[in-house]
């Protein structure tokens, strides 16, 4: 039972620090004239992928504040690999902080691109095209791995079915705005993951 309370207490840090990360950033962009809008959230499968991100956030704050409504999806997970949920829960806020520091005013809502908008091609963007969404990944498997929870589990795993429909979109919308500078920067990057042997320029 202790090491649940600890288990829980570590979820709702690294829960509170995204949140954090987030709110700032939106309101920074927002300060800078940046837009929100539900209507621009893609395709039917990528407002699933929302959709999903969402419920399993929601899902780990239900864990945190009211564990025994989690209870019967419980997965009998080593308390090594939970705690490696941890490792990976605070390696997900560095680089979340990370990813925002680099968009800096850039950031936007997914799908949107402002006209004073730039394309960023450096920290992780300079090996990935989408490290914000690599980092709602590596979120959502932190928060599997912590709870040990089977319903959050199956969530996580239709997430990640369901996560390339939200770039879509996005790159098609960067290719309107960039071009050739864009079609130029897929040639050496990864969607999620650093494309091995591309060559920096």
């Amino acid at each position: 039972m202790e090491s649940e309370i600890t288990f829980r207490i570590s979820a709702g840090l690294i829960f509170f620090a995204l949140t954090v990360i987030r709110i700032y950033y939106a309101i920074v962009a927002v300060r800078s004239g940046s837009s929100f809008s539900i209507r621009r959230l893609g395709s039917p499968r990528a407002f699933l992928a929302w959709f999903l991100y969402a419920f399993i956030l929601l899902s780990a704050l239900v864990y945190i504040l009211a564990p025994s409504w989690l209870a019967r999806a419980a997965l009998p997970l080593p308390s090594a690999l939970r705690w490696s949920g941890v490792a990976v829960g605070v390696g997900s806020v560095l680089l979340l902080l990370w990813v925002h520091r680099t968009l800096g005013k850039n950031f936007a809502a997914s799908g949107i691109i402002q006209a004073r908008q730039t394309l960023i091609t450096t920290g992780p963007y300079q090996w990935m095209r989408h490290p914000m969404y690599t980092t709602f990944f590596i979120i959502s498997l932190s928060f599997v791995l912590i709870t040990a929870n089977g319903f959050i589990a199956i969530m996580f795993l239709l997430f990640g079915v369901f996560l390339p429909s939200i770039i879509q979109t996005e790159e098609q919308t960067l290719l309107e705005k960039f071009g050739d500078e864009y079609r130029e920067y897929m040639q050496r990057t990864g969607r999620f993951l650093p494309r091995w042997g591309a060559k920096d320029e």
